[in-house]
Parts: structure tokens; sequence; C-alpha cells
């Protein structure tokens, strides 16, 4: 639980910090893809799960992009893959080749595909666009593969019930959820360094609850909330 909150946070801290000058990463629809992030849900499953993004070219010049996959956390027994100008297995983390974008063009033949075998959890698969040789050039989206037992309709109500407010915040921060009957639940706040420092029960009785921040530093948190065991919904939390 901890490593997979660390790696949570450290991921969120360097996609907020990553400044795409020639490289954007959308949706399938054309929209923008949210704190550089996808959450994907799916019921335990032996089938293929595909993810695709688009990657749009920024600039008046052609761009050769390269796409580097990361595995921060990943459930034992899954499998990432990506498909670029290959379709490519599992253990390749970088793409050979690379594929060109038009001036002001979009490519969208990127694929980041997963099969989870049937093993249930949370998997984090973070994928970088770079033009080539220029690493420092790109763009990244992390793609959360959430493999669950129960139906999908059930799990998405759980997160849409979840809120967390005021943010930024100040003094106290609240926090609106809707567990199922006989649920019970965590909320966690860490710091930068994947310290825990403040941890408060949730259970299906209540529907809101209130943790005073007013002792911890001016900057980035992340919070997140677990319920029976299994970590739901993670995001940023600026303490001002």
């Amino acid at each position: 639980m901890k490593k997979f909150l660390l790696f949570t946070f450290i991921l969120l801290y360097i996609s907020s910090g990553i400044n795409a000058q020639s490289i954007k990463l959308i949706k399938e629809d054309g929209s923008e893809i949210a704190n550089d992030s996808l959450f994907i849900t799916a019921d335990n499953t032996e089938d293929l799960i595909e993810v695709p993004v688009y990657v749009k070219n920024l600039t008046d010049a052609t761009l050769d992009v390269v796409v580097k996959k990361y595995e921060p956390d990943i459930v034992s027994g899954s499998e990432a893959y990506f498909c670029w100008d290959n379709c490519y297995p599992n253990t390749t983390f970088q793409s050979s080749g690379f594929l060109t974008a038009n001036p002001n063009d979009t490519i969208k033949d990127f694929s980041g595909d997963f099969k989870p075998f049937g093993n249930t959890g949370i998997s984090k698969v973070m994928y970088t666009f770079f033009k080539n040789k220029e690493e420092a050039d790109s763009a990244s989206v992390t793609i959360y593969y959430e493999i669950v037992t129960v139906g999908i309709k059930e799990v998405n109500v759980l997160k849409q019930s979840i809120s967390c407010y005021p943010n930024p915040v100040t003094d106290n921060v609240f926090f609106k959820y809707k567990l199922e009957p006989n649920s019970k639940g965590e909320i966690h706040i860490f710091d930068l360094t994947g310290k825990k420092v403040k941890q408060k029960t949730i259970t299906s009785s209540e529907d809101n609850l209130q943790i005073n921040v007013s002792d911890l530093n001016t900057g980035m948190y992340l919070w997140t909330i677990v319920v029976d065991g299994v970590p739901v919904k993670s995001e940023k939390l600026i303490k001002r």
C-alpha cells in the first residue's frame, strides 16, 4: 500500500512539472487528458484492454516522436504493452522507431494495452512521448488500470460519490462519500516524501468527514480513500 501511494504521488509530482513544448496528448474524443492521467475500470477479465491516446504536434515543423514506457506499480501477473510504430511485447520499454507528426497534425496510432490475466487491483503505467533525440521536449500520461471483482457500475458510483473541498485549503478540508452498507474505509493524506501525515476512519453510517490541516506546511500533498482495503480514489491536495 505504501509503495502504491508513494509512486502515485511521485508521478503526480513529476507530471505537474513537465512542460510539453511541442507535444500535446489528447483523448480519442479530442478532449484534454486531465492531470496527465487516464482512469480505466474493467471487470475481472482475461481480455486485452486497449486505451488509445492521440499525440498532437503543436509546432509548424515535422516531429519524429518516440515512446517510452514506465511501470511504477503493476499488479503481479498482469502485463502492459503498447503499439506505436509497431506493437511491442511487455518486455519492451521504448519504441525502437518513431512516427512522424506533420505540422499541427495528430498521430492516432498509439494504444496503451493491458492484460490482467484475471488478476484484480490497480496498475499504473506511464507513457512518455518525446521528440526524437530531445527527450526533454516531452509529454506524459499515466494510465490507471483498475481491475475489479464487482461490477463497473458500482465502482464508478462509489468514485463519483467521493469529493474533496476546498482545494487549495487553508484550515479544514471536507470529504463527501457514500459507502455501501457495512463497508469501512480510511482517508490518508501524504506529504511529498510519501510520509502519512493524516489518517481518519470512515464508515457507511456517515457521508462526510472534516480534517483539520492547519498544522501542515504549505505545499502539495496527496489524499487517497481506501475502502475495504482497496485504494479507490487519489488526488492532489494543495495546502496554502
